[in-house]
């Protein structure tokens, strides 16, 4: 059953939101927002079995999602997940009617890349590697920008409530500006990471089909990161869903904590490479030991040699 998805069945549910959204705007049609994302949230299911097929045939084929087809369906997937977000974070702005074409176009772009021929397993490790080097790169920064924006909201708060003059050396943002910028940090943050780590995945399923060295399952650097993705992800929706969260302390101490995990991840990954030493570098300095102590056996065997040839003296 699930079989019979096909790109038609989303894609035609993506264009009944946009169309949707459009008569909630122009034609003043009384239509529910949550009637809106509930058929966005219906395709996105569509969406997520049609991809995890493709998904699972790739990994039999040893090139899992590796083709510019599969690419813009991932990036469609991505920016609708991201309109149901806003859109109920910001159910009174017409975010719909400006990131449902980008959707629309995503897929009818792959549309015309459906015919292509995949990735090679090079193509394939190549692109993902620098996809999951870029966004981890992205997302720490935006890590480390939203910890300093929490810790200056900390300080500010706890400045105005003990009432303390403000310094003439040092002067601190609002605390609406702080807390703006936390958020953004944060979602940002959340977003970039927890798209590299699935980039990691896949290059990870990526070199396990070919002759690259792969990182098993189990290693530390795949279940921390495993770990801070769900926390992000977590993160991520209580921003985005429980509004308590959204404004105060709270949400600066969610920035802190993310650094927080960003460190433990950091240091699972540093403790892996500095516990073991590369296999080939063992063996290495074991062959060579087995070559210096193969020449001394033969020295030694050839001055034994010398020695017994050597005529006795008179």
């Amino acid at each position: 059953m699930l079989t019979g998805i096909s790109l038609t069945c989303f894609a035609a549910t993506y264009g009944i939101t946009f169309l949707l959204e459009l008569a909630r705007v122009f034609l003043h049609v009384a239509v529910r927002l949550s009637i809106v994302v509930g058929i966005a949230l219906a395709g996105i299911v569509a969406h997520t079995i049609y991809l995890t097929i493709r998904l699972m045939d790739g990994i039999q084929d040893g090139a899992p999602l590796a083709s510019w087809y599969e690419w813009c369906l991932l990036a469609a997937w991505i920016v609708v997940v991201a309109y149901v977000v806003l859109a109920i974070r910001r159910p009174r702005n017409s975010i719909g009617l400006f990131i449902l074409p980008i959707v629309l176009g995503l897929v009818a772009l792959a549309y015309t890349f459906r015919n292509t021929q995949p990735f090679t397993h090079d193509q394939a490790t190549q692109y993902w590697g620098m996809l999951h080097g870029i966004l981890l790169l992205l997302g720490t920064v935006a890590v480390l920008l939203g910890f300093m924006s929490g810790i200056l909201y900390l300080a500010q708060s706890y400045r105005l409530k003990r009432r303390l003059p403000p310094s003439r050396e040092v002067r601190l943002p609002s605390l609406e500006w702080l807390q703006q910028a936390n958020s953004r940090a944060l979602l940002t943050s959340s977003l970039l990471l927890v798209g590299g780590v699935i980039a990691g995945i896949g290059l990870n399923l990526v070199r396990r089909n070919g002759a690259a060295v792969v990182i098993p399952w189990g290693d530390p650097i795949i279940w921390s990161s495993v770990v801070m993705a769900g926390w992000l992800t977590i993160v991520t929706l209580l921003n985005a869903l429980y509004k308590p969260v959204q404004k105060g302390r709270k949400i600066a101490c969610l920035t802190v904590a993310n650094f927080a995990f960003l460190l433990f991840a950091l240091a699972a990954t540093l403790g892996r490479h500095a516990s073991n030493d590369p296999p080939e570098s063992n063996m290495q300095r074991s062959s060579s030991k087995r070559c210096v102590l193969h020449d001394d056996a033969g020295s030694l065997n050839v001055n034994h040699a010398s020695l017994l040839e050597k005529p006795p003296i008179a």
